[in-house]
């Protein structure tokens, strides 16, 4: 499939390169909520609805894939983002007890709240769901990148 990245309580993300989109990366749900009826319907919507929102401050996804003869195979690709998730930054700096920087952490939350203003103003409907510092990658340019910003209408379920 690819090299995995990350894993949390929603799933597993794998890197791996596509010939029409470049690097990808593709979230594979946790089978509990792959499963849930509603889950599939809920992503494939909220892709629909954020295919014309391009923004450089929020991951595009692609669509959402079902594994042939599975429930429990339910992932979703968006297009992999160059950097690290935020919440790895911080637990680095706790493990070497080092405080994060107001005015780093001031800049990140300033693109984050300009992302999520341009989304709304989008769609006034649209959330995202679970903000947090695992669905924030820092870019090697220092860029506040949202990624998975389909989560909203599935959590919610």
């Amino acid at each position: 499939m690819g090299t995995r990245c990350f894993e949390d309580g929603i799933g597993r993300r794998w890197r791996s390169f596509e010939a029409a989109t470049g690097e990808i990366e593709t979230l594979v749900l946790h089978p509990r909520l792959a499963e849930a009826e509603s889950t599939e319907a809920a992503l494939v919507a909220r892709t629909a609805r954020l295919a014309a929102f391009s923004h450089p401050g929020i991951a595009p996804v692609y669509r959402v894939e079902r594994g042939a003869g599975t429930r429990s195979k339910l992932a979703i690709v968006s297009a992999a983002v160059p950097g690290v998730r935020l919440s790895e930054v911080l637990r680095n700096a706790q493990a070497l007890h080092v405080s994060p920087d107001l005015d780093a952490a001031r800049f990140i939350l300033a693109q984050v709240v300009t992302a999520l203003a341009d989304l709304h103003r989008h769609s006034r409907d649209l959330s995202h769901g679970a903000i947090g510092p695992e669905r924030i990658v820092i870019t090697p340019d220092g860029r506040a990148v949202i990624v998975e910003p389909v989560l909203a209408p599935m959590l919610e379920q």
